[in-house]
Order: C-alpha cells, then structure tokens, then sequence
C-alpha cells in the first residue's frame, strides 16, 4: 500500500470509529456506504477488480450483491450523491 493509500485508509478507519459511536445499526450504515461506493465505481466488478479472485474479494462481491449495490432501482447511486453534497455543504471535495 502506497503511503497516500495509507493515509486515506487512515482516514477511512476513523471516520467508521466516529460513525459507529453515532448510530444505532452500524451494520446498515456500514452497507449502505459500501454499497454507495460500489455504484459510485461502476459495480461490483469494479470493486473487486484489484484482486476478483481472493477470498477478500468473493466476501465483498456477496455483500454487495445481498445489498443490492449493482442494482439501479434500489438508490445506492443517489446515496452517494447525497453524501457529495454533504461533503461539499462542509467544504470538502468529493
């Protein structure tokens, strides 16, 4: 892992620290984020891309799947934009 990859892992472990002592179902907003980046990136295969034969990536693709991340109709797309418009509202750049 590159040392800017290390720093947006970082990043990314503390702000699922913050989130899980603020909600009640981490389980369903950790899906729903995981499911908004996998519309986001294109899909499931886009994902899993890096690696799509490790038992890492089989796990995720059956998460995503089970949540419905490669379907359109369920809104994990619109859920990503609205977390780029919150993070825009706060001066961040998606």
């Amino acid at each position: 892992m590159s040392d800017d990859a290390a720093k947006i892992a970082a990043l990314a472990y503390m702000a699922l620290v913050n989130l899980h002592q603020e909600v009640h179902d981490f389980s369903d907003s950790a899906t729903l984020i995981m499911a908004a980046v996998t519309a986001k990136i294109g899909g499931i295969d886009q994902l899993v891309a890096g690696r799509p034969g490790s038992w890492e990536s089989s796990y995720l693709r059956e998460w995503m799947q089970s949540a419905g991340a490669d379907l359109p109709e369920v809104g994990h797309l619109e859920y990503a934009q609205r977390l780029e418009r919150i993070l825009q509202e706060m001066g961040e750049n998606p």
